[in-house]
């Protein structure tokens, strides 16, 4: 039994799955249990593990897994099992999902390829055009960011100097889960709907804001557009 930790936040709050894998396993087997703990379904070659106990003996660097026999190669400490890190790789371009929310187009979501250069400003325009709402000011959008951690549910509202994709890279870094679970909402800033239209639904977790309320919502009746 192996414990795998999926980032750094993960590892400061005890945070871990175990997996169960052969002795013999090889890189390819091992890595597959890592990301099948997580439920990560993105592609294999976007990620690497590294020995937990090995980096912390060398204090300034990873000790990446490799091939042959990782698994009897890992490092180990008296009383603990042997322990991993999640790593995403950090690439220079990759893709966001951006959600329209509220917004009256046919499609759940829009996928963009992004880069470290790529601004909130530049995906917010790059989002509209998606959408087909090429015609609307983007002065008058937000993008917010959504996260789910252990059942609550938090938003952020990005400004527009931001860069997508180094959110994403640093969400991965602290947890690969939480990277995965993150949303980027694109949103008018002013509502049209206005304040009186009510909604009642129940068995929803409690305490929540109602923006939080909405995005959930949103996103569950998106599927079915």
């Amino acid at each position: 039994m192996i414990k795998v930790y999926d980032g750094n936040s993960s590892f400061r709050r005890r945070i871990f799955r175990v997996i169960v894998v052969a002795r013999q396993a090889n890189m390819e087997q091992l890595l597959t249990a890592a990301l099948r703990a997580f439920h990560i379904l993105k592609d294999p070659g976007n990620f690497y593990l590294t020995d937990l106990y090995a980096s912390e003996e060398s204090r300034f660097s990873e000790s990446r897994l490799a091939d042959p026999l990782p698994v009897l190669n890992l490092h180990r400490k008296e009383g603990k099992r042997p322990a991993v890190f999640l790593r995403f790789k950090d690439c220079e371009a990759g893709e966001s999902r951006v959600y329209p929310g509220k917004l009256p187009v046919s499609e759940a979501y829009c996928t963009i390829p992004v880069s470290s250069d790529i601004t909130i400003a530049d995906l917010i325009r790059e989002s509209l055009g998606r959408f087909g709402l090429d015609n609307s000011k983007t002065e008058d959008y937000r993008m917010s960011e959504i996260l789910l951690d252990r059942g609550a549910v938090t938003e952020r509202v990005l400004s527009w100097n931001e860069r997508p994709w180094e959110i994403v890279k640093q969400l991965g870094k602290d947890s690969i889960r939480q990277m995965e679970l993150m949303r980027f909402y694109l949103q008018l800033k002013q509502d049209p709907h206005g304040p009186n239209l009510a909604l009642f639904i129940g068995n929803l977790p409690p305490n929540l804001s109602q923006r939080n309320y909405e995005n959930m919502l949103i996103e569950f009746l998106g599927k079915g557009r």
